[in-house]
């Protein structure tokens, strides 16, 4: 198991619940939302390939983040996040190692299906720097 250091930018269009269940009003709107966080936690990996210095490996993790505004739009500044994903990279040190990956994510302050927990699911590119100790 890895500690991991987590930075993430995200931009878009969110569609979420509005209005409240008590009045009979919830509808789907849809807004901008933006964020930037950083996060603490922990992730798993399993070698597939090995060459040299260079590994794929397939990777999972948790995080606990906090962003600059309520993030997705309508949340919270506090979010868990759940990534699976594959990386490769490659060693520039004793226990440093750069790579690339394509990931699976999943954003939520875990509060429920209700407006205020807007959770956000989002697959793309990412870059990662890793050091074990």
């Amino acid at each position: 198991m890895r500690v991991s250091l987590t930075a993430a930018h995200a931009h878009g269009r969110l569609t979420r619940l509005a209005g409240r269940w008590e009045d009979a009003d919830l509808r789907e709107e849809t807004v901008a939302s933006a964020g930037t966080g950083l996060g603490l936690g922990a992730e798993l990996r399993r070698g597939l390939l090995s060459a040299g210095a260079f590994r794929l490996q397939a990777q999972g993790g948790w995080s606990a983040m906090l962003f600059d505004r309520r993030f997705p739009a309508g949340g919270t500044t506090y979010n868990g996040l759940i990534r699976v994903g594959l990386l490769a990279d490659v060693a520039i040190g004793g226990h440093t190692r750069v790579g690339v990956g394509w990931r699976w994510a999943h954003l939520s302050n875990g509060q429920g299906v209700v407006p205020r927990n807007p959770g956000l699911d989002a697959r793309g590119v990412w870059l990662g720097l890793a050091s074990s100790f």
